[in-house]
Order: C-alpha cells, then sequence, then structure tokens
C-alpha cells in the first residue's frame, strides 16, 4: 500500500478514463454545491465500456442492465484503503480536474458584491416616485447588469456615476457635456450610446413624461427628437447652441465685461427681440462671476450682464406675446422674457440667473393643461407672482368669449392658485395668450421700469 501519497498511475486509469468521465462530474458538482459525497449516483443507458470501467473500479464481476449505479462510500472506501489516493474521493477528483469551487461561498460573495453594487442608486432613487418605479421593476436589474458587463466591481461605478447624473436633476440649465463631465469626469459619459447615458435615459423616461405639458408628444417623437425632448424638460440642452430663449427689451450693462451685456444693451435701445442661446447666458454668467473688485471699481458698477438687479421681470409662454410686445412697445416694453412652450435649458438659466441676482418675476400662461403644467415648473424654479394667471382671471376672460373649447389634455393641479384647476374643468375653455394679447399688452404698457 502507498501511505506516501497518491498513486498517479493508477488514479488516471481507473478515474482519469473517459468511460467514468460522468462519474468524476457529478461528483465535482456535488462537492462544489457541498453536499456529502455519499449515497449513490446512477446512470442511465450506460454504454458496455462505461459499466466495463465502474466494474473495474470496484472491482466487482461484470454487471448487467441498462442503467449503472455506484454507491459513493464504496469508490471512497476503495480509493483510501488500496492507496490508490489516502486523501478520498474528494481529493481524487481534485487531483484530475484540479480544486473545486465552493459554489455557495461564491454565490454569497457575488450576491454581496451586487448589493454593494446598487447601494448608490437605491440611495439616488430614495424619495423620488419616479425613480423608484423604474429601479424596482424586474427586468432593470437585469439590463443594469449587463450594461456594467456582468462586472460587479464595474457595476459599482457606473451606479455611482448614474447617481451623480440624477442628483443634478432636475437642472436650471446646463448643457449635456458639461453635465457629464461635472458628475462622471467624462463629457461623453451622456451620450446615447454610452452605459451611464442608457441608465440615465431609462431612468427619467416617465419622470420627464410628468414635467413635460405634453407628453403624449414625447412618445410620437422620432428617437434623436424624443431625447432631445426628454433632457429639455430636465433642464438640460444637448449642446450649448441649440437651446434657446426669447428675450426683449432686457437692459444690458454696457459698461460690464463680457459682449452680453453690451448685445442686450443694444437690442433694448433699439428695441430688438433676442434669442439667446444657452452659451451665451453661460458665457456671460461665467464672465461676471470672473470679474476683479478692481474691474467692478473701474467700471463703477456691479459685473451683471442683464442690468435687471432687483427690477421685475415679466415672463410669457408664447412668442406672440413678445413679438407683439416688441412692435407695440419696443424700448419702452420691460424686460420680458418667453419661454416658448417648455422650459429649455436656455431659458432655465436664464430665469436662475436673474433670480440669483435679485430679480422678481411675474408670470402669464396659456389657460390650458399643458400651459398649467408649463407654469408649475416655472412657479417652481423661480418663485414668480401670477400676471393676470389665476381662477378669477381666467373665469373673467370666459365671461368676455376670449377662449375656445378645451377637449384635450390631462388636468392637473395649479401650484400657484388651488382653485384653478376645478374652474377650468367646470369651463372646459382654453384660454390661449393670443387670447387675451390686448390685456396683456396693456400692463406691459402702463409699467414703469425702474
Amino acid at each position: 500500500m502507498n501511505t506516501h501519497g497518491p498513486d498517479l498511475d493508477r488514479l488516471a486509469r481507473i478515474l482519469g478514463a473517459p468511460e467514468v468521465s460522468w462519474l468524476v462530474e457529478r461528483v465535482r458538482k456535488r462537492a462544489a454545491e457541498a453536499r456529502p459525497l455519499t449515497g449513490t449516483l446512477t446512470l442511465s443507458a450506460a454504454t458496455p465500456a462505461q459499466r466495463r470501467a465502474v466494474d473495474t473500479l470496484l472491482g466487482r464481476a461484470p454487471s448487467r442492465g441498462n442503467s449503472l449505479t455506484v454507491r459513493l462510500e464504496e469508490i471512497e472506501a476503495i480509493l483510501r484503503t488500496s492507496g490508490i489516493h489516502p486523501g478520498g474521493l474528494r481529493a481524487a477528483v481534485e487531483e484530475l480536474t484540479g480544486p473545486i469551487p465552493d459554489n455557495k461561498a461564491n454565490a454569497h460573495a457575488e450576491a454581496q458584491a451586487w448589493r454593494h453594487a446598487h447601494e448608490p442608486l437605491d440611495e439616488a432613487v430614495e424619495g423620488n416616485a419616479f425613480l423608484e418605479d423604474w429601479w424596482t421593476r424586474p427586468h432593470t436589474r437585469g439590463a443594469f447588469k449587463r450594461l456594467a458587463g456582468g462586472d460587479a466591481a464595474a457595476a459599482r461605478t457606473l451606479a455611482s456615476q448614474t447617481a451623480a447624473v440624477l442628483a443634478a436633476l432636475p437642472a436650471d440649465g446646463i448643457s449635456l457635456p458639461v453635465l457629464a463631465a461635472r458628475a462622471t469626469g467624462d463629457a461623453h459619459a451622456l451620450d446615447a450610446d454610452r452605459p451611464v447615458g442608457r441608465l440615465v435615459l431609462a431612468a427619467t423616461e416617465q419622470w420627464a413624461y410628468s414635467l413635460s405639458p405634453n407628453p403624449e408628444g414625447l412618445i410620437v417623437m422620432p428617437k434623436s427628437e424624443q431625447r432631445r425632448a426628454q433632457w429639455a424638460e430636465l433642464g438640460v440642452s444637448l449642446d450649448e447652441l441649440s437651446s434657446r430663449v426669447l428675450v426683449l427689451a432686457l437692459p444690458g450693462n454696457a459698461a460690464g465685461p463680457g459682449s452680453l451685456g453690451r448685445l442686450l444693451a443694444v437690442a433694448r435701445e433699439h428695441g430688438e427681440p433676442l434669442a439667446l442661446t444657452l452659451r451665451q447666458i453661460n458665457q456671460g454668467t461665467a464672465t461676471s462671476e470672473q470679474a476683479s473688485n478692481s474691474e467692478r471699481e473701474a467700471a463703477n458698477t456691479e459685473p451683471d450682464p442683464f442690468g435687471v438687479g432687483r427690477g421685475e421681470v415679466f415672463v410669457c409662454e408664447n412668442p406672440a406675446v413678445l413679438e407683439a410686445a416688441a412692435r407695440q412697445l419696443g424700448p419702452a416694453c420691460p424686460p420680458l422674457l418667453c419661454v416658448e412652450g417648455h422650459l429649455s435649458a436656455a431659458a432655465r438659466a436664464l430665469l436662475r440667473a436673474l433670480r440669483e441676482r435679485g430679480a422678481r418675476f411675474r408670470y402669464h400662461g396659456d389657460f390650458d393643461w399643458g400651459g398649467v403644467r408649463i407654469a408649475n415648473s416655472v412657479f417652481t424654479l423661480i418663485d414668480a407672482a401670477p400676471w393676470r394667471y389665476t381662477f378669477r382671471d381666467y373665469l373673467e376672460a370666459v365671461d368676455r368669449e376670449q377662449g375656445a373649447p378645451l377637449n384635450t389634455g390631462e388636468p392637473c393641479d395649479a401650484s400657484w392658485d388651488p382653485h384653478l384647476r376645478a374652474a377650468i374643468s367646470a369651463r372646459a375653455v382654453r384660454v390661449e395668450e393670443e387670447h387675451v394679447l390686448t390685456e396683456l399688452l396693456a400692463d406691459l404698457g402702463g409699467h414703469r421700469y425702474t
């Protein structure tokens, strides 16, 4: 008997032969699952060669039949007592096939690793019903795992970056590359074909629909336009040039740093509307913030490119109001800003910049469900006062027979007026800004900007 170690030649002959590979594979699987190597193993429809190999292993007379049964305890005893492998059956199988993994421990460790990977998103979605609904859907975790390449460490990084982006939403007006760079360190991380970009779009889809004045319109848009619109509802522009906001009569600051103040001052002097891009707004605010104290003293003014200060800004929904004001009032119009149907990233950036400099706002929009949703976004962002935009104003306009039948859109509450929803629902009349243009222009014309 060999008492010093396994007899590798004999071991290879009796357990390493192809005819007993089924036995070795089943033993290996049992051991990996931490199941005891006891009891019997049965092979149905065994070949004559497989039967002879097992009979030889067990030292028994040739057996017959279709199935082949082996007692593991018997093989264990033979391996130990014969000196083929003193370590027994498990050690013999490892000698032939390599270390047997601990599947149970590995599964537990993997589950722990994925729980750790999920933690940033578990925290990021908390308190947001739309994000929570997305994260708890059965297929979301699977999609997340695929985007991470099935690697828990990579998934943790992906979750952390995605969570950082979600924490910055909704934004007050920022370009997508800038948001990506700030949140992840990679300006292209939110591209449509990148894992973080795909996750954030999936996570925020229903959230963006809830903010949109026309959620049905988002659904039927081409994919590229849907992506642009979805980001816009979250206060993000795909780039700094395509996002714009219309303005009229912002005083500007011809003596301030940068070009934006001078551009606004010239436009106001001539009563011309401007379509400001997100780039112009961001550049103007960045330049003013970087101006040194000596520059301020030399100009004898604060580096405010907008020139509004703590003054009042009128805000409307539709370009028709701003166009009519430019035509009728020109330079005499008070500062007027148009959000053009929804809050673009540029509109958010401008409103935020004016708000931070102390401006006060009065807002008017369409009296319909889309208009109410737009207004909710505006009032949330800048805490404006309504401008002829209460339920009493609505009822007065309807009584003057201004408006048209309202039979589309999903009703919603108005955050600034608890009675407006009921009034619109009861009268079912859409009063658009064009219907009350005369009254709005009268307000603008009678206003004295100081």
